[in-house]
């Protein structure tokens, strides 16, 4: 399943997501996003494509960051037990990582997180324009 964050858009191909989670026989997937400045973020470390570092917000420089678009197998959540309210990416992601199959699916496309105002600010205008170039190249 696809979880996504409802703070951020990541112009993505789901379908090429899904075929490396099911290459890898993927427990979780995470799409990620190479940035010049990860200090708002965090940074994820890989080798090859399989997570290996989960690195809190404060670290300065180039890396790649979980864009808020996760895929799940519905029975690794399960059998965790996890309680009824909780952060996904601090007590699961980061605290489980190295137990599991993660896997990260980078993409350099379009990305946006509002936020801070102003970054919500910019979606105001940015995001239109992008769906409107997304949608035709679709045509």
């Amino acid at each position: 399943m696809f979880v996504l964050n409802g703070d951020t858009f990541l112009e993505l191909d789901y379908t090429k997501m899904l075929e490396l989670h099911r290459l890898r026989q993927a427990e979780v997937t995470i799409a990620l996003k190479p940035l010049e400045e990860t200090s708002r973020y965090g940074n994820i470390g890989m080798m090859g494509d399989r997570i290996v570092r989960f690195k809190e917000k404060g670290d300065v420089g180039p890396g790649l960051i979980s864009a808020g678009i996760y895929l799940l197998n519905r029975s690794t959540i399960e059998a965790l037990h996890l309680p009824e309210v909780f952060s996904f990416e601090q007590d699961f992601l980061a605290v489980q990582y190295a137990e599991m199959k993660m896997y990260g699916y980078v993409s350099d496309t379009y990305f946006i997180d509002i936020g801070i105002p102003e970054d919500y600010e910019r979606a105001q205008t940015e995001l239109p324009q992008q769906f409107k170039r997304m949608a035709l190249s679709i045509v």
